[in-house]
């Protein structure tokens, strides 16, 4: 499997775990999204802001053309308005995939000062896609356990559960 192959994978889970969340997270009311709690100190609404608005502003810094700008994840309250910018994201981020190159994986990528301690590192294009998907499967962690909490479980968000799914007829079954 190629770079590219892997990183297609990866999104191609990530849009599927979200819309999961997000189908699950529709059933709660506004009052119970917001809610923060020990399993989701932000919120379940707000989190799930929090991973959408980290893929937002990569895509941005990837694609280079016109940088991140704050009115792109402004207007985030609210389930439905999430729902909608998680739609476009994963759109743009599909249509950046499709563009891509193995060449272009490899590309380096500097990381913004603010990010932490690392001047003079330089990481893979293909390193920071892959860490922007992980870190959704991280919040999506914590918004499914707040979901399961309040009686709404996503159910399974496994990897493996989408590679089934998504090669149903091709593996049988």
């Amino acid at each position: 499997m190629s770079k590219v192959e892997f990183i297609g994978s990866m999104y191609g889970y990530n849009e599927w775990a979200n819309d999961r969340i997000l189908e699950t997270a529709s059933k709660l009311s506004e009052a119970q999204l917001s809610a923060k709690s020990d399993l989701s100190p932000k919120g379940i609404a707000d989190t799930l802001g929090h991973a959408l608005s980290t893929q937002i502003f990569w895509l941005a810094e990837w694609e280079k053309e016109g940088s991140f700008e704050m009115s792109m994840i402004q207007g985030l309250s609210g389930l439905q308005a999430v729902r909608e910018r998680f739609a476009k994201s994963h759109a743009a981020l599909a249509r950046f995939i499709d563009g891509l190159s193995e060449e272009d994986a490899v590309r380096p990528i500097t990381p913004p000062e603010w990010w932490g301690d690392t001047p003079g590192v330089v990481i893979p294009l293909w390193h920071m896609m892959t860490q922007v998907a992980t870190h959704g499967m991280q919040h999506r962690a914590e918004a499914a356990q707040a979901l399961t909490a309040a009686g709404e479980s996503p159910g399974e968000l496994g990897y493996i559960d989408f590679a089934i799914e998504s090669n149903r007829g091709e593996w049988g079954g």
